[in-house]
């Protein structure tokens, strides 16, 4: 996310509003708690050059909380949520990435709220996403096709925090 200055120009080029991006990696792949609340600070410290030219810009960096980066665990998330000042910075939020805390993601996305989620992912977690397997069982990534997420419990805590970003249904197929 320290490396966009090239990338915020071009997309303000081609009138471009949202970059996704991951949140990148500090010493600790996967923080929680007190290495959490740390990481974030180091975090959105570095990133206040990067924020600068996005809001010059009008453009808005969303860090997906991914497996082994800064935003993957709930606690780094939410603080994250507490800590984030920046309208031009926010999560591309992934459920898929929080299949181990599944039933944290509606409150999750209520910690967040809507001022901090521009982007959202509809994918579900799925050995289809390492692996090539059985039609069927690739397509249980997508919502409504038999994966674990509880969508209506998830479209209520966006309804919860009136959601105005923008959502992608996504899956990885294998081969990619």
């Amino acid at each position: 996310p320290t490396g966009l200055q090239n990338e915020i120009l071009w997309l303000k080029n081609f009138g471009g509003k949202i970059i996704v991006t991951g949140s990148g990696k500090y010493p600790d792949s996967e923080p929680s708690g007190a290495a959490a609340k740390a990481q974030v600070k180091i975090m959105l410290e570095e990133l206040k050059p990067h924020l600068a030219k996005a809001e010059e810009s009008g453009i808005t960096i969303a860090l997906e909380n991914h497996i082994r980066q800064c935003l993957h665990h709930p606690d780094s998330i939410r603080y994250f949520a507490e800590f984030n000042k920046s309208p031009n910075l926010g999560i591309a939020f992934a459920p898929h990435h929080l299949h181990e805390w599944e039933s944290d993601i509606p409150q999750l996305i209520r910690d967040l709220g809507d001022k901090n989620i521009p982007f959202m992912y509809f994918q579900e977690h799925s050995a289809g996403i390492f692996e090539k397997q059985p039609k069927e069982i690739e397509m249980q990534q997508l919502p409504g096709y038999g994966g674990g997420l509880d969508y209506q419990l998830i479209a209520s805590a966006l309804r919860d925090i009136k959601y105005s970003g923008l959502v992608e249904i996504f899956m990885h197929p294998v081969p990619r």
